[in-house]
């Protein structure tokens, strides 16, 4: 769900920039919902409630328990992106900073991304302070950050990296 939320706010940002915070917060609420009962009723858990169904007096806490969804699919992605390989965590991470924003959004610590891309504390702040790297960037900088592997790194094998985390993350939410 994060990542769907993330990849329509990179493609339609004119139309997400125009949106106020209770707009974005209600198209959050409202992707959050139907992410989790596209996973609930293909695991036949949970019905698919449409949400113009549900009284306007219930919206406080749908609102809570939405941005409680929203942490727990935050986490489970985390969680994913903690399962993936180094290289493709690097792919990942670091090509998208409003993929960083939002896990720490979210609850993911600094110290976290860190460790998770194998980086000290100052070499992350570096990283980040530039971020997003292009696919020769982080090539580059994976082969200064690590001698012993993944000295071979180039663009293309950073992009087909990136290309198979997301497949993996795409496939395990959908679980």
């Amino acid at each position: 769900m994060a990542l769907r939320l993330w990849r329509w706010r990179r493609t339609n940002q004119a139309r997400s920039e125009k949106l106020s915070k209770e707009e974005w917060n209600a198209f959050a609420a409202r992707t959050a919902y139907n992410e989790m009962n596209r996973h609930f009723s293909k695991e036949k858990y949970a019905a698919n409630v449409p949400l113009d169904v549900l009284p306007e007096t219930e919206e406080p806490s749908v609102e809570g328990q939405t941005e409680i969804e929203v942490f727990s699919l935050i986490n489970q992605v985390w969680q994913e992106i903690c399962g993936l390989s180094l290289r493709q965590r690097w792919a990942l991470l670091l090509h998208s900073h409003e993929l960083i924003i939002y896990l720490l959004q979210g609850g993911i610590t600094e110290k976290e991304v860190a460790e998770v891309l194998e980086l000290s504390g100052s070499d992350w702040h570096d990283i980040r302070n530039r971020l997003p790297l292009t696919d020769t960037q982080i090539a580059k900088e994976i082969r200064y950050a690590s001698r012993r592997r993944l000295s071979l790194s180039t663009a293309g094998s950073i992009k087909k990296a990136r290309y198979e985390a997301r497949v993996k993350l795409e496939g395990s939410i959908k679980r």
